[in-house]
């Protein structure tokens, strides 16, 4: 017996009652401000409950962070940008802490060989780079 297909107007798009939990966090990289959003039932402490490997939690605030100019040395060439770093910490410790993406911003890709101004550089708004496929990543150091 053949059923008739579902379609978008047969499923309810309310998505079940969640209630919002404010909370500050203390990580390696310092106090995170967000919220997790529980079912109405459930306590906090059960949410993060031990073996929870990834705990969702939104509208994450970073406490101040300040602008770092940084280069990547990709397979593809070299990207320099500006990645954000919280204030006080080096970006090699801040580079230590991710789990493995960045994201950069004003990015200019440039090709070996190729200056940034050439015109093979392409200027990127913002960037997610895979630390496992980066060659390198440092601070960018201004001459002059």
């Amino acid at each position: 017996m053949s059923h008739p297909p579902v379609r978008p107007a047969d499923v309810s798009p309310r998505q079940p009652p969640l209630r919002r939990v404010t909370a500050n966090v203390l990580t390696d990289l310092g106090w995170l401000s967000g919220v997790f959003n529980l079912p109405p039932h459930q306590s906090l402490i059960d949410f993060l409950a031990p073996g929870v490997q990834v705990i969702k939690f939104t509208g994450v605030r970073l406490g101040r962070t300040t602008p770092r100019e940084v280069a990547c040395l990709l397979p593809s060439g070299r990207l320099r940008g500006t990645l954000e770093v919280l204030v006080n910490v080096r970006v090699l410790d801040f580079l230590r802490q991710q789990a493995s993406l960045i994201v950069m911003r004003r990015c200019i890709l440039a090709p070996y060989g190729e200056s940034l101004e050439s015109p093979k550089a392409r200027q990127l708004g913002t960037v997610v780079v895979n630390l496992a496929s980066a060659i390198g990543v440092a601070e960018w150091e201004w001459s002059g």
